[in-house]
C-alpha cells in the first residue's frame, strides 16, 4: 500500500461496482424482475399496462368487427383508427422514459461532481496525514464504483461512447501521468 494512497483493496470496490452493475442490469435484474428494472432504470411507469389494456380492447373491437363480415377496407379503417388512438400512449411512454433518463444522467453527474470534490480535498490534505488520505482514496474508489454500477445497469447511457476516443483518452492520460517532468519542477516540488 502506498502511504496515504489507494491499495489493491480499493480495486475491489471497482470490481464490486462492476458486479453490482451487471446484477442490476438488463441481463440479470431485467430478465428476472423486469418491473423492478423498469422502475429503477427505464422509467416507463404505468404506461405499458395502459398500452396492454388498450391493445386488448383494440383486439376485441377488431374481432367484433370482423365477425360482422365487413369488407377488408372497413377493417383497415378500424385498424388505422386504432393505430392513431394508440399514438398518445406511445408518446407518453417515451416522455416518461426521457424524463427518467435525464434523472439518471443527473445522478451520474452528481457522482462525478462528488468525485471531483473528494479529489480536491485529497490533493490539499497534508501528505503526512496518511490515514485521512487513505480514507479519501477509498472514498474516491467507492464513488467511481457507484458510477460504474450505474453505467452498467443502464447500458443505454453508454450508447454514444466511442471506443476509439476512450482508447485515445486512456493513452493520453497514461502519457501525461507517466511522462517525466522537468528537473526544475521536481526541485520546486521537494522544497
Amino acid at each position: 500500500m502506498f502511504p496515504g494512497g489507494a491499495d489493491h483493496r480499493d480495486l475491489y470496490l471497482i470490481a464490486a461496482g462492476i458486479l453490482l452493475g451487471v446484477l442490476l442490469g438488463p441481463a440479470v435484474l431485467g430478465r428476472f424482475n423486469p418491473q423492478a428494472y423498469d422502475t429503477m432504470f427505464v422509467g416507463s411507469g404505468d404506461v405499458p399496462g395502459k398500452i396492454e389494456a388498450f391493445d386488448a380492447g383494440a383486439q376485441v373491437r377488431m374481432d367484433n368487427l370482423r365477425s360482422t363480415g365487413v369488407t377488408e377496407s372497413a377493417f383497415d379503417e378500424l385498424r388505422q383508427s386504432i393505430a392513431m388512438e394508440r399514438v398518445p400512449l406511445l408518446h407518453l411512454l417515451e416522455q416518461n422514459r426521457q424524463k427518467h433518463r435525464a434523472a439518471l444522467w443527473a445522478r451520474a453527474a452528481t457522482l462525478v461532481m462528488a468525485l471531483v470534490i473528494v479529489m480536491v480535498i485529497e490533493s490539499v490534505t497534508d501528505p503526512a496525514a496518511n490515514r485521512l488520505r487513505t480514507r479519501l482514496a477509498t472514498l474516491r474508489y467507492a464513488l467511481i464504483a457507484v458510477w460504474v454500477a450505474l453505467m452498467l445497469a443502464q447500458p443505454e447511457m453508454l450508447h454514444g461512447v466511442s471506443p476509439v476516443f476512450l482508447g485515445l483518452l486512456v493513452v493520453a492520460a497514461l502519457v501525461v501521468g507517466l511522462a517525466p517532468l522537468g528537473g526544475r519542477f521536481h526541485t520546486q516540488a521537494r522544497t
